[in-house]
Parts: structure tokens; sequence; C-alpha cells
């Protein structure tokens, strides 16, 4: 009896080994080369237009950065993104790499633009491009309008990974911006989160209040070790004039990236 389970046992562990080595010999094949990237960025190159967005999948994927000079964003899961100024997203995938399910990543993305359909992948190599249009109304992004007293800059900062377009807010204990605009939307919708590495400096967490005509419709808590560094705000709001505030509270010694926006 025991010589047929050392038999199979032999069997399993040959097999597991010849897949290993099938593995290991096919790898580089099944990744992308230079000569791949540049190819993708020629491709976009020509048939980008501005508000073009681009998303990776594997998120670590992300070399075509160093290729093109529009905005990538290399994420694990594309219902975190907000595609504000996003007309059109391209999906760049490596549907041969280990674990990379590039047809499971594009119809996650048809969700969550809404876009109605994605038009079909072509083949770089190894790299594999389709797009979606995106399917939202109108969105207006209320970080770039101009505020009421004190002026921040708005710039493209690093949180949580990812280059942001952030209304940047200097550290401080206590800080707010103001904004009097017409909304074009129906729900206001906004991110805050600290920009560069974690720290650990702020025990306590950022307290956000978002104000909409003096009236308070939204709290958060930004926390310092939270599986979430730069989460999202949502509250209604018809379209309409408003007087948009947001107070802040912090002992973080970290800049805050702060965006907003209208859809």
């Amino acid at each position: 009896m025991k010589r047929p389970l050392a038999f199979a046992a032999a069997i399993a562990l040959a097999v597991s080994a010849l897949y290993a080595i099938l593995f290991d010999v096919t790898l580089p094949a099944r990744l992308p080369t230079e000569a791949d990237y540049r190819t993708v960025a020629a491709a976009l190159a020509a048939e980008a237009q501005p508000g073009d967005l681009v998303l990776v999948h594997p998120f670590w994927a992300d070399h075509l950065r160093a290729f093109v000079d529009l905005p990538v964003r290399g994420l694990a899961d594309p219902f975190d993104e907000d595609y504000v100024g996003a007309g059109r997203v391209w999906m760049l995938g490596l549907p041969r790499a280990p674990r990379a399910d590039f047809s499971a990543f594009q119809q996650n993305v048809k969700l969550a633009t809404a876009a109605s359909g994605v038009i079909a992948a072509r083949n770089f190599g190894a790299l594999s491009l389709s797009r979606v249009d995106v399917g939202f109304g109108p969105t207006q992004d209320i970080t770039v309008l101009p505020l009421l007293g004190e002026a921040h800059p708005v710039e493209t900062r690093e949180v949580d990974g990812l280059p942001r377009h952030c209304l940047v807010l200097e550290p401080r204990v206590q800080a707010s911006v103001r904004w009097q605009v017409t909304t074009q939307g129906a729900f206001l919708h906004g991110r805050v989160g600290f920009i560069g590495a974690h720290t650990d400096w702020a025990e306590r967490p950022t307290h956000l209040d978002v104000r909409l005509d003096g009236a308070i419709i939204s709290q958060l808590d930004v926390l310092p070790r939270s599986e979430k560094p730069f989460p999202r705000w949502e509250a209604p709001a018809a379209p309409g004039p408003h007087a948009i505030e947001l107070n802040f509270s912090s002992t973080d010694p970290r800049p805050l990236c702060l965006q907003a926006w209208s859809r």
C-alpha cells in the first residue's frame, strides 16, 4: 500500500517541478519589453485627446509613465478612481502575465465609468490596449476654481502612492477653504489625504467638516494608519449657486491634498 502512495507522491512532485520550470522559461515572453511600451506610447500619441486617462493592470505595471505625457494610474481597483475631468479612459493590460485578468479589469472599468461599451483591445507585444468613453454627465472640477479668501496652490502631488491633482494645504492645526460656486451636478464629492510618506507623528485623526450654505452636509476623519488614506466624501447638493466651505483640524506635520467636484 505504501509503494503506490510513494509513487503518486513522486509523480506529483515531478509534475510540480516541470510546471515551475515551464513557468520560469515562459515568463519573459509574457512580460512587456521597452519596445512594447514605446509602441503603445506611439499609438497613444497619435490617438489621445485632452482629458484622456490611462489605467494600467496589474497596478504595478505602470512603466508607461516614462513614455507618455498622459496621466497614468496603476490601480488595483478601478472603482477607487474618480475620473474627474476624464472623457475617455485607456486601459493597458498584460493579459498573459500571472494573475492578470485583463478582461475582468476592462469590465470593472466599464462599470466604474458608466460606459456603454469597451472598444476592442489591440495587442502590442505582451501589452494590450483598449478604451472606454466615460458615461457620466458633466463633471465640474471645483478644486481648480478660485477660492474666497486665502489662496492655496493647485499642484500634482503624491498621495497614497499615486500622483493626484491637489489643492495643497500646508500643515497647520486648523485650516479652512471656501468657494462661491454655481454647481452643475446633483452631488458634491471630494477627497482629502496626506501628501507624502506615512508618519507616526499624528495619533489623532484629521477632521473635516463640509458645509453647504452654512449647514454641515458631511463629516470625515482621516486616520493616520487607515487602509484608505485618501477617503472620499459625497453629499447631495442641488444644482445652482452655493457657498461651499471645508474646515480642517489636523496635528499632522504633512501638507494636505484636497479635491472637490460636482457631478
